[in-house]
């Protein structure tokens, strides 16, 4: 049913979903609602809630704007840049159901659905949305219309994997959400050591499905086939590896055990390339080193895989903290010729942004990231608020990380010196506290040394946040 919304209340509207996800400051509503006017806040107060009365909630109950208290607020649905129309395809795959007996096979089952997600992202005309957000519909599964509305899809891939001893059966559909239609529905019986090859006849048989009703390009490459014991190997590490410290830890292990069962698998080599980069940045250990080893695993894995989206996008977040900051470029712009849908690759260019002294470009790439991932995990909001620290918008930083908790290390560093640049002492030493607990080794002067940003401006920015909150020299 349509709503009529005032002059006011549509302005407000475009500002708000124009920049989905991103926190909007009073001040700016009101700017935007009253241009060159003094008013009281409470009229914005109730124009908000005469939107939320219009918007209603989304299929999950949730309320389309929220509030960011003493701050502003923020869209939490679909903004302008991420609707879609009925000739845009947009598709999300679901987490595959794991049937089997074995509970432990949740990992295969969600590895089939991941790389099912890779692969569709490398069609040329698909939009493919990211893991992290269709997975976050998991107990959801059923509600094909709701899920498509949350995510902006027009289609959705479900299915299931049953596992057992040598054999494996894998059943999956294509919907159309709008018509709830099944445009396709297969199953695929085959022996475990086949499995590669049932993917690649899965992705040819969707976009078979898909290309009747649309224009979609052809299907990537054929997979190589992996060792399946290095291949759940790997699904389990990357799956935990950034849960916890020990997550991190025990994956690791488990990255190295897949490369020891099939020496010739790629992703193993590009997560472990992340995992020198997160060492030498935020567990203490030797930078240099670190990011010396993560552009060799790094090249190893595009050594493996040329067209590897995960490790060009790793080799480029690495080579932002050496000197080769154009090779890291040119790392990620492959990455994203590859894959134009790897959300992940976006965000982590982010950061090479915010080294290169264009904060402003790193805030706007973080937020295309956001449009693919809806439901994005925690370290896009830290990359997003490291963006505006570096521009010095310490109030955006602080709601973002507000709203995403600082359960992270380098999140806590950050929102305590985002506090002291605010005047908020008090605030800002408990941050900073509550930080050194994760991370006792931590002193200002050596953060600067991992760091690579080429203005000066910049660095001395962050150092003084941390100075002011009482982090150590």
């Amino acid at each position: 049913m349509a709503v009529a919304l005032g002059h006011r209340g549509s302005g407000l509207l475009r500002v708000l979903t124009a920049k989905r996800g991103e926190i909007i400051s009073k001040d700016a509503l009101l700017q935007a609602a009253w241009p060159g006017q003094v008013v009281e806040e409470s009229n914005l107060s109730v124009q908000i809630a005469a939107l939320r009365k219009a918007l209603g909630t989304s299929p999950a109950g949730q309320e389309w704007i929220a509030t960011v208290p003493r701050i502003g607020y923020r869209f939490l649905g679909p903004g302008n840049a991420s609707r879609t129309d009925n000739a845009t395809p947009v598709i999300a795959v679901l987490p595959f159901d794991n049937v089997s007996s074995d509970r432990e096979q949740e990992f295969f089952a969600q590895g089939l659905a991941e790389d099912l997600i890779t692969d569709l992202s490398r069609v040329p005309g698909l939009v493919v949305i990211a893991r992290n957000s269709s997975f976050a519909m998991r107990e959801r599964r059923g509600d094909t219309r709701g899920i498509g509305a949350d995510l902006g899809a027009r289609f959705i891939i479900d299915g299931s994997v049953r596992r057992s001893s040598n054999k494996v059966r894998i059943n999956v559909q294509l919907i159309e959400v709008a018509e709830q239609a099944q445009l396709w529905a297969e199953r695929f019986d085959g022996d475990l050591s086949d499995v590669f090859t049932l993917q690649d006849q899965v992705v040819g048989r969707v976009v078979g499905a898909l290309s009747r009703v649309l224009a979609v390009g052809d299907a990537p490459r054929n997979r190589r086939p992996v060792d399946i014991g290095a291949y759940d190997a790997f699904q389990r590490g990357r799956s935990i590896f950034l849960r916890s410290p020990e997550g991190y830890r025990e994956g690791v292990a488990l990255f190295h055990k897949a490369i020891q069962l099939d020496p010739d698998f790629a992703e193993p080599h590009a997560w472990l390339a992340m995992s020198h980069v997160q060492s030498g940045l935020h567990w203490g250990v030797e930078p240099r080193q670190s990011i010396e080893n993560a552009v060799t695993e790094a090249e190893a894995a595009i050594g493996l895989d040329p067209d590897n989206g995960d490790a060009l996008a790793h080799l480029g977040y690495a080579l932002a903290f050496t000197p080769r900051l154009g090779e890291a470029g040119a790392a990620f712009a492959r990455a994203l010729n590859i894959n134009p849908n790897h959300a992940d690759a976006m965000a982590l260019k982010a950061e090479l942004l915010v080294i290169e002294g264009r904060p402003g470009d790193g805030v706007d790439l973080v937020r295309s990231a956001m449009r693919l991932n809806p439901y994005p995990p925690s370290w896009y909001d830290w990359m997003l608020a490291f963006a505006y620290y570096a521009g010095g918008r310490y109030e955006d930083v602080v709601a973002t990380l507000n709203i995403s908790g600082v359960e992270r290390a380098p999140s806590g560093r950050l929102l305590a010196a985002a506090l002291a640049q605010l005047g908020l002492t008090d605030e800002a030493r408990a941050a900073a506290a509550a930080f050194l607990r994760l991370m006792p080794g931590f002193s200002i002067q050596r953060w600067l040394t991992t760091q690579n940003l080429q203005r000066q401006q910049d660095a001395d920015r962050f150092a003084e946040g941390y100075r002011k909150a009482g982090l150590p020299e």
